[in-house]
């Protein structure tokens, strides 16, 4: 105002009402949450992913706890911006974690409510979301993403890039246990693979990563993947190869010795994974 004061917004004029949801739990950031058309509230707390029924009455709930990704607790606020939206088409929420640092690429996730379940994403630098919305009433029913370039752009299926830049994929199968019992090694002696929609002249790198524990071959497939993901050559790979065909590949013989196993496929191709067969063989005790 112009005489220099403030004045105080009373919800009560408007027909609104203030309530105490919760004195342990809270939005980190102002646009650090998304509701749904039917009520649903989800939001980035300290500790994690909650969800709330607005108006119910009831506390919010956290999101999937036994699986809550380290990476979502305790949030840097102050060298991230946080944003969500809510997808109608997945049925699930975006949640964008953009460096503030313009050079980073964060990691951003989706949150599909169905299954409880957390799926990590990563994006070109210059591609990642500062603002995300989903805005019924332009007839668009994807999320809309202000992207840190300036441009606005949306999620659609069946694209072959992201804007022109390579769609990488990663999965990682296991961990796969190739020893008798937690005394004894195994060799993970023959591995195929059956992959489909692979792109002409596309390929699918597999890798295998091996540990002395289920803990430990998941820990460096993990870091290896980090690694990969940030430009870096992976350093703990057993053995690896590549699938240039559709369909039911060629048998390889990696002979990667350890008792557990993780097996590791990425693409810069179009392509569906199938399965995977190995076979292991039973060795003496650990080395």
């Amino acid at each position: 105002p112009a005489d220099g004061g403030c004045h105080v917004l009373d919800p009560g004029q408007g027909g609104g009402r203030l309530d105490n949801v919760s004195d342990e739990v809270g939005i980190v950031s102002r646009h650090a949450w998304a509701m749904s058309p039917d009520g649903l509230l989800a939001f980035l707390s300290h500790d994690g992913v909650y969800l709330w029924g607005a108006g119910s009455g009831q506390a919010p709930t956290r999101f999937s706890a036994e699986r809550l990704p380290d990476e979502l607790r305790e949030v840097d606020v102050s060298a991230n911006t946080i944003t969500m939206a809510y997808d109608p088409a997945g049925r699930g929420f975006h949640l964008f974690v953009t460096p503030t640092d313009g050079v980073t690429a964060g990691t951003h996730w989706w949150i599909d409510v169905g299954s409880k379940a957390f799926w990590p994403q990563r994006f070109a630098v210059k591609h990642q979301p500062l603002a995300a919305a989903h805005m019924p009433e332009t007839g668009l029913v994807n999320v809309v993403l202000a992207s840190r370039d300036g441009y606005l752009r949306y999620f659609l299926d069946g694209q072959d890039d992201d804007d022109g830049e390579d769609l990488a994929s990663h999965v990682l199968l296991g961990p796969v246990h190739l020893g008798a019992n937690d005394m004894r090694d195994g060799l993970l002696a023959e591995i195929r693979g059956a992959v489909e929609g692979l792109a002409e002249g596309g390929s699918v790198t597999w890798r295998v990563v091996t540990g002395r524990s289920a803990a430990d071959a998941v820990e460096s497939a993990l870091a290896d993947l980090d690694d990969v993901l940030d430009g870096l050559a992976p350093s703990r790979v057993a053995a690896s190869g590549t699938w240039t065909e559709e369909g039911t590949s060629l048998v390889e013989r990696p002979r990667a010795r350890g008792p557990w196993v993780v097996v590791w496929l990425s693409s810069v191709s179009t392509w569906s994974y199938e399965a995977v067969a190995i076979v292991a063989k039973q060795l003496g005790r650990h080395r």
